[in-house]
């Protein structure tokens, strides 16, 4: 009974962490798109609702247009 208990508290550990690194990735990918504070949290959100949606948004290719634009429309209007 132990060692059912034992593997049912490993495998929630790696669920709940999976979970934390998800949100994680996610708050990385909306953080790098321009999106900060509480529009980041919403981004973030929106991310996670799709599985394996923050990895793909990852590894998909930032160019200098792509950043330049985020700039000119998220970061630049605040520092005015």
């Amino acid at each position: 009974m132990t060692d059912q208990r034992d593997l049912l508290t490993a495998i929630g550990e790696v669920v709940v962490n999976s979970a934390s690194l998800e949100y994680a990735v996610t708050t990385l990918v909306a953080t790098m798109e321009g999106h900060r504070d509480q529009e980041c949290e919403d981004r973030a959100l929106g991310i996670v609702r799709t599985t394996g949606q923050a990895m793909r948004d990852l590894r998909r290719p930032l160019t200098v247009a792509d950043w330049l634009d985020t700039w000119l429309t998220t970061i630049a209007p605040r520092t005015v």
